[in-house]
């Protein structure tokens, strides 16, 4: 039988029936060399690796907007693709709260991100025109 440490000693000794101290740990079902370790320890590699590079890749951003507008075009391109495509809110919220960055973000976001495209203005009178269409038919059926 085995019972829990008193409060105020070490959390992972615990006591058997007879008093002796009994350490409770949680150990990994997979001996440290096998191969389904060694796929963790890659994954958690891997997963490290792939943090670093978005890190790397937002300090990247980070310089191009602090010269924005003094940007050529392929840098342009860049910054643009990585805030429509790349970029998760987390990335766009930091940027955006940094107060170094206010004004050449408020910039951007003015200059080429908040434009309504082609394409956003014909989902837009899709959208429009389906809820007309069906009202018209709703108004029709019930004539």
């Amino acid at each position: 039988m085995v019972t829990r440490a008193p409060s105020g000693t070490d959390p992972d000794q615990s006591r058997t029936a007879t008093g002796s101290p009994v350490t409770l740990r949680l150990k990994s079902a997979l001996p440290p060399g096998s191969a389904g370790s060694n796929l963790t320890r890659n994954i958690l590699m891997e997963d490290n690796n792939r943090r670093a590079a978005l890190e790397q890749r937002r300090d990247r951003i980070i310089t191009l907007l602090a010269k924005y507008p003094g940007l050529d075009d392929d840098e342009l391109a860049d910054l643009l693709h990585w805030f429509k495509k790349e970029a998760s809110a987390l990335d766009v919220g930091l940027i955006a709260s940094d107060p170094n960055l206010k004004t050449p973000y408020d910039g951007l976001k003015k200059d080429h991100l908040d434009r309504m495209r082609g394409a956003d203005l014909f989902w837009m009178v899709m959208l429009i025109g389906g809820i007309f269409v069906a009202l018209g038919l709703l108004i029709w059926s019930s004539i």
